[in-house]
């Protein structure tokens, strides 16, 4: 495939608008190439949770609509929260903390989503959403999202680690081998790290005021 020039009118736009959220906003470059990575892996472990809960669950989905098609990635987590087998042992650990740290990192990544973009000062924009500017009500908890090119490693690492960890539940609720208890000891001390991560960034203000103190 033949490389455009970047003297097309619709790159120029786009040249313009990485710019202008730079500019702006202070949201260089880096930023926005680590925040394509973090959208595009959070995006994978919604796809891939949705099947792993079909394991989990045991639902058939063959032939049929899925329940899951009905529903949001947050509600997804919390059924397998309730899940009846897959609770003991490294398997047990292991779908725990992936639920602990997909419900905070969905947080800051719906901030991101569905949020205002603010500029900072200190080189550090942020987003927040369910914000009321105009006296409206909100049926959501307010949520921000602080971004910086190392708070974007951690939503990375977590998001990664989410990704191939749904991959393994999985797998290791399926088949002759099915919840078998030992299965994902591998996986908890990066969940671990993953699910430390991704409090920090859903808390992370609350945990900056609780410095000035």
């Amino acid at each position: 495939m033949a490389i455009l020039p970047r003297g097309l009118p619709h790159q120029r736009s786009a040249d313009e608008a990485v710019r202008a959220l730079e500019q702006e906003y202070g949201l260089n470059q880096v930023c926005q190439q680590k925040l394509g990575a973090f959208m595009t892996l959070t995006g994978m472990f919604e796809r891939l949770i949705e099947v792993a809960s079909w394991a989990i669950l045991e639902e058939g989905v063959e032939g049929k609509r899925p329940t899951t098609d009905r529903i949001g990635v947050s509600e997804i987590v919390g059924r397998i929260k309730k899940r009846e087998r897959g609770r003991v042992g490294a398997l047990g650990d292991a779908i725990d903390l992936t639920c602990e740290c997909a419900d905070d990192l969905l947080a800051y990544r719906n901030a991101i989503a569905h949020g205002w973009l603010f500029p900072s000062t200190e080189d550090a924009p942020y987003f927040m959403s369910n914000v009321s500017f105009h006296g409206e009500l909100r049926g959501r908890r307010f949520q921000d999202a602080h971004i910086s090119e190392s708070l974007l490693d951690l939503a990375i690492d977590a998001a990664f680690v989410l990704v191939t960890s749904a991959r393994g539940i999985f797998l290791a609720c399926s088949g002759p081998d099915a919840f078998r208890e030992d299965q994902m000891a591998h996986a908890i001390d990066r969940l671990t790290r993953a699910r430390s991560g991704a409090s920090e960034l859903r808390n992370l203000r609350a945990l900056m005021e609780f410095e000035k103190y």
